[in-house]
């Protein structure tokens, strides 16, 4: 399995709930795998096995994201609740994804952002509003690929 096979099943989660997608979104110096916007916007990283690495930078995302998860193969994100405290502390959420189904479903919920910046989070809102502007934005609109301008 490989993180690209998660990114259409978490794209889909989120496009369900009326939102848009927008892939590898630049928040502070780091590369977003997905942001999804609606009324608040919504970091995740998806990550294969290494949970600190995709701890630490879903972390980031707060900047900019009132909610950040962590997406893994269900297996390994259904083992993160034995370190729940670790995302609890940090508001971080797990998505657990079904390789051969593409189900999604969240093994840890997301809190607020604890670190949201609103001048971080204002640009980046602009950002995919232009682009959905540029792109014809329809609810539900997957957008893919996105290169929104660094903060």
């Amino acid at each position: 399995m490989r993180e690209a096979e998660l990114r259409a099943p978490v794209a889909d989660f989120f496009l369900r709930e009326g939102r848009a997608v927008h892939h590898e979104v630049p928040i502070n110096g780091r590369i977003a795998d997905l942001v999804a916007s609606g009324r608040d916007l919504i970091g995740v990283e998806l990550k294969l096995a290494d949970w600190k690495r995709g701890l630490r930078q879903a972390m980031s995302y707060q900047l900019a994201c009132t909610k950040s998860y962590l997406c893994l193969p269900f297996g390994r994100a259904l083992k993160m609740s034995y370190k729940a405290h670790y995302f609890q502390r940090e508001g971080v959420g797990v998505l657990g994804c079904f390789p051969g189904t593409g189900e999604v479903r969240i093994v840890i919920e997301s809190r607020p952002s604890p670190r949201l910046l609103p001048y971080m989070a204002s640009s980046i809102r602009r950002s995919l509003e232009e682009l959905d502007d540029k792109h014809g934005f329809e609810e539900g609109r997957d957008l893919r690929p996105l290169d929104p301008p660094a903060c």
